[in-house]
């Protein structure tokens, strides 16, 4: 079983993160894809629509006035605007409702894991536990979009601002990673802890402070890790969308098997991207917990703890 509650450097933060994805990774992804399995169907069948309707218009306005952006939007309004509105609503609402259990179900899984139980996490669980914390999902995310996002905004057109004097250079590589360790570990305050909404920043802030080199130099090694599991399918997506203007030659834009075959690359393209997407977006959160409970062990020494009580039981 892994053990979440360790004291860590920079090297065991780093290998701990592979040990829990060699250890719990079968169970932890299984899991996670069963929870998600009707919203990513959901999002497969909005794609394709959205993806439909842009491939028809294209070839529409390649028979009249050429496959421009200005006449394909001008047809998307004029033929299926109202087609085009149900997948882009249908698309938004199950994006939320992925996007709270893609940033839950990380946090969830682990503090169930920490609890020491024998009974393997499954997605039942962690179902419930979302369903009966939805509310302070809610809070968290309307009041790190109205109060802590508007802030990093102001400093982010700061460090931009800075660059023409070359300081903003290295204040802009260091502050995203920065922000995105203290919005994760603040989450998993939130969440775990059951903390109010500032003091679960408050808090983050204190445990990157407290092990900014070896928080920071994690974050930015797993988000290229994740950036590289992406890439393949977002350098195909560019390329279809840059050279898209070849597929609807005259030549061969009226026919069925050209048009479909664009149509399902593009909804497969997509799909592979968020899938692969969705996937990087945990291992980033999973690195991100291991941080959170070695951060906890060093000021609450629960392992330590669990040792002395492990040997009282056995001498008894």
């Amino acid at each position: 079983m892994f053990i979440l509650f360790q004291k860590r450097d920079f090297n065991a933060l780093l290998s701990d993160t592979f040990t829990f994805l060699k250890v719990e990774g079968k169970n932890y992804f299984k899991h996670f894809l069963k929870l998600c399995g009707i919203p990513l169907f959901l999002v497969l069948i909005f794609i394709y629509l959205l993806a439909d309707i842009g491939v028809t218009s294209a070839v529409s306005a390649n028979a009249y006035t050429g496959a421009t952006p200005e006449s394909i939007f001008t047809e998307i309004f004029s033929e299926h605007w109202g087609m085009g509105l149900l997948a882009l609503g249908g698309l938004f609402i199950v994006a939320l409702i992925m996007g709270i259990i893609c940033y839950s179900y990380p946090i969830l899984y682990l503090k169930n894991l920490a609890t020491a139980t024998d009974q393997p996490v499954d997605q039942n669980s962690i179902g419930k536990q979302i369903k009966n914390q939805l509310g302070q999902i809610i809070v968290f995310f309307l009041g790190t979009s109205f109060i802590i996002l508007p802030l990093v905004m102001i400093m982010f057109y700061i460090s931009v601002l800075l660059v023409f004097l070359l300081v903003g250079i290295p204040i802009l590589i260091f502050m995203l990673p920065t922000v995105y360790a203290v919005l994760t570990l603040a989450f998993y305050e939130y969440l775990t802890r059951n903390v109010g909404f500032f003091t679960a920043y408050g808090n983050a802030i204190k445990y990157v402070r407290n092990n900014f080199w070896s928080i920071i130099g994690n974050t930015f090694i797993f988000y290229i890790i994740t950036s590289l599991i992406t890439f393949i399918p977002s350098f195909l997506i560019q390329l279809l969308i840059v050279g898209g203007g070849m597929f609807f030659d005259p030549q061969v834009s009226d026919s069925q098997i050209m048009t479909s075959a664009v149509t399902w690359g593009i909804v497969l393209l997509y799909f592979v991207y968020i899938i692969l997407g969705t996937l990087a977006q945990n291992i980033m959160f999973i690195n991100q917990g291991i941080i959170f409970y070695s951060e906890r062990e060093k000021e609450e020494n629960f392992f330590t703890k669990r040792k002395i009580d492990s040997i009282g039981s056995n001498n008894e």
